[in-house]
């Protein structure tokens, strides 16, 4: 849901947009949460985010993928159903200087094993949402060498965050400029097999 508020601060889809700034989507976004701590920034079935804790945990998201030697032109895949918890995954993989895939979890797995063989992501997070992940993609994951695996639940609540609980959140995020990679979105394939555009 986009509250109205931020329906005021996003562009207009239906106009070119010719705005330009020096600073990255994670930068923006920091900033908004600094003046917005406790506003909410995210709200689903699953739960409400407050801009502070989304900085928070997007934060410790980046500083594991750090740690784990993830870094700028790496591609991380994400394996979920659409929820919020995809805008703390998206915020922590660019903070860490890494470039996203989205793998959604209601495509057959046929499709996603293509994907995954086009782009063979360094590291893989898949947002729980109570089901497992199929063996099939487990096992291209492993095919292409993807040995950096992280499970992030789909709540805000820091109960479900055991994997990320003792990340410090002190840190300096890449800085991005215009020609880094940010994500990696797959054609339909509506004339033959889906191809990955950077």
């Amino acid at each position: 849901k986009v509250f109205d508020d931020d329906k005021k601060l996003l562009p207009c889809p239906k106009e070119v947009n010719t705005a330009k700034s020096e600073e990255s989507i994670y930068e923006i976004f920091t900033q908004r949460a600094i003046n917005n701590k406790q506003k909410i920034a995210i709200s689903d079935c699953y739960g409400v985010w407050s801009y502070e804790t989304l900085e928070l945990l997007s934060n410790k998201v980046a500083v594991l993928l750090n740690e784990k030697n993830i870094r700028e032109k790496d591609v991380v895949a994400v394996y979920t159903e659409r929820c919020g918890a995809i805008s703390c995954a998206l915020l922590g993989i660019m903070k860490a200087g890494a470039a996203f895939m989205m793998m959604d979890s209601e495509y057959p797995s046929s499709r996603l094993i293509e994907q995954i063989e086009q782009v063979k992501p360094k590291a893989f997070i898949h947002i729980k949402n109570g089901l497992p992940l199929p063996s099939e993609i487990e096992e291209a994951l492993n095919k292409v060498e993807c040995h950096v695996k992280i499970n992030m639940p789909n709540s805000p609540d820091s109960n479900k965050w055991e994997e990320l609980a003792n990340y410090n959140v002190e840190h300096s995020w890449h800085k991005w400029s215009p020609d880094d990679l940010a994500y990696i979105a797959f054609t339909s394939g509506s004339t033959g097999k889906p191809q990955g555009i950077k």
